[in-house]
């Protein structure tokens, strides 16, 4: 599995779930894939440090 790609990609906000992901293969590999990229998704937006002008800056 060590082939499959991760769930963030090189391209800012742009993540990747399925089963050709690290989760594994089947039904149950997408679904897993899902819950992994939506646990990654939510990490970097806590990342982000929103000051009261409203643009999101990269800690």
């Amino acid at each position: 599995m060590s082939n499959r790609p991760g769930y963030r990609t090189p391209v800012a906000g742009l993540y990747l779930t399925g089963a050709s992901t690290r989760a594994g293969h089947g039904i149950v590999g997408a679904m897993m894939s899902g819950r992994a990229s939506a646990a990654r998704v939510e990490r970097d937006i806590a990342r982000l440090q929103v000051p009261a002008g409203g643009v999101a800056a990269r800690v």
